[in-house]
C-alpha cells in the first residue's frame, strides 16, 4: 500500500512539473494573431527639446497625433507626447511637436514644452483638440500645488496653445469625489453637433457613482463646452464598455470615421491594443482580435496608451515600444481602414 501511495506522489509530481512546463512554453511561444503588421519608429527630432534640458533624454510615451486639413500656426500635423526617461515621471511632461505634408510625416520637429516639471507631482497622458482657432494640451495632472488646491490627487489640466504662446493651465474636468473616482488618459470626440470629453474612469468604491461597483475600469463621459479660455464640463455619467473578460482597460484614444465612433485601448500590461466601435460615441464594442501583440516577448513591450486617425480611408496607428536596445521609441504602421474591420470581424 505504502509503495501504492509513493508511486501516485511521484506521477502527481511529475504530471504537476509537465504541466508548469508546458504552460511556460505555450505563454512563451504562443502567438496571438494581430490584426496590423509592426511598424516602422517616428523620426523626431529632439535636439532642440535636448538644448532646452538634456535630462528629459530620448523616451517617448503617450502620444496623441492630430490632422488639420486647412493647417494651424503653419502646419498640419501635430502630436504631444511625454518623454519618461527611465521611468522617470519628473520628466513625464507633455510636449509638443509638428509635421508637414498632406500625408503622414516623415520627421516630427519639436514646437514648444507644453508643462514643465512640478515642485512635487507628475503629468502624463497628454490629448490634443483644435477648436477651430487654438490647439489645446490637455493631460492627467497627479499630486501638484493645483491638485492639492482642488482637494483632490488628479485633475486633467489643459492649455491652449496660439502657434507662439500657452495660456495658463486650468482645470478642464476635476474629479468629482477624488477618493471614489480617478480619471485618466481624456480624449475630444466630437459626437454629433456636441463635444465629449472622456476619461478612462476607475472606481475606488461603490459611492458617489450610482450603479457602478468596485471593479473593472469603464469610461466617464462629459458634455464640454470652451468659454473664454475655459471649459465648462458637465458630468453626463459612467458608461459601460463591451471589452474581453480579463482585459485590463486602461489607456484611450478616440476617432471618428464614416458616421461612426472609434476607441483605442491599451492594457496596463502594455502589451497589445484593441479597437472599439460605437453607434453614439459612449457605448464602445471591443473586437476580440488585437492590433498589435507582445506575444510572449520576455520584456514588456511598452504599448503604453497609443493614438490614431483615418486620412483618405488609411488608418494611422501611432504607438510607444521598447526595442532591443531597451528604450522606448514611439513607431507608426498602417493599413486601410475598411480592410481592418474586415480582418477584425
Amino acid at each position: 500500500m505504502n509503495f501504492i501511495k509513493e508511486i501516485k506522489k511521484k506521477a502527481k509530481h511529475i504530471l504537476l512539473f509537465i504541466y508548469k512546463l508546458n504552460k511556460q512554453i505555450y505563454d512563451k511561444f504562443h502567438i496571438v494573431e494581430a490584426a496590423m503588421p509592426q511598424g516602422k519608429e517616428l523620426q523626431v527630432d529632439l535636439t532642440l527639446l535636448h538644448k532646452k534640458s538634456p535630462k528629459y533624454g530620448d523616451w517617448l510615451i503617450h502620444p496623441c497625433v492630430r490632422y488639420i486639413p486647412n493647417g494651424f500656426a503653419g502646419h498640419k500635423w501635430w502630436m504631444v507626447c511625454t518623454p519618461y526617461p527611465n521611468f522617470n515621471s519628473y520628466y513625464e511632461n507633455p510636449v509638443l511637436f509638428y509635421g508637414d505634408g498632406d500625408s503622414f510625416p516623415a520627421k516630427w520637429n519639436f514646437a514648444a514644452i507644453v508643462q514643465e516639471p512640478h515642485k512635487h507631482g507628475y503629468n502624463a497622458d497628454g490629448s490634443l483638440y483644435f477648436d477651430g482657432e487654438k490647439l489645446w494640451v490637455l493631460w492627467k495632472e497627479a499630486e501638484t500645488a493645483n491638485t492639492d488646491a482642488l482637494h483632490g490627487h488628479k485633475a486633467i489640466m489643459g492649455k491652449s496653445y496660439d502657434g507662439n504662446l500657452f495660456s495658463s493651465p486650468c482645470v478642464v474636468c476635476n474629479n468629482i469625489d477624488d477618493t471614489n473616482m480617478y480619471l485618466a488618459a481624456p480624449s475630444i470626440l466630437e459626437v454629433g453637433n456636441h463635444v465629449k470629453l472622456l476619461a478612462v474612469f476607475t472606481p475606488n468604491s461603490y459611492l458617489p457613482i450610482p450603479n457602478i461597483k468596485k471593479g473593472p475600469r469603464h469610461l466617464s463621459v462629459f458634455d464640454a463646452k470652451i468659454e473664454k479660455e475655459n471649459w465648462k464640463c458637465r458630468f453626463e455619467g459612467v458608461f459601460c464598455q463591451d471589452y474581453p473578460k480579463n482585459f485590463d482597460f486602461w489607456h484611450i484614444d478616440t476617432f471618428s470615421y464614416e458616421d461612426k465612433y472609434y476607441c483605442l485601448v491599451t492594457p496596463e500590461a502594455a502589451d497589445c491594443v484593441l479597437l472599439g466601435e460605437s453607434e453614439d460615441g459612449l457605448h464602445f464594442k471591443f473586437y476580440d482580435k488585437p492590433l498589435l501583440h507582445a506575444n510572449g516577448r520576455e520584456k514588456t513591450p511598452y504599448t503604453y496608451k497609443v493614438t490614431g486617425l483615418v486620412l483618405d480611408d488609411i488608418f494611422y496607428l501611432i504607438y510607444p515600444m521598447r526595442t532591443k536596445e531597451n528604450v522606448v521609441r514611439l513607431y507608426v504602421t498602417q493599413m486601410n481602414f475598411k480592410d481592418l474591420l474586415k480582418r477584425l470581424k
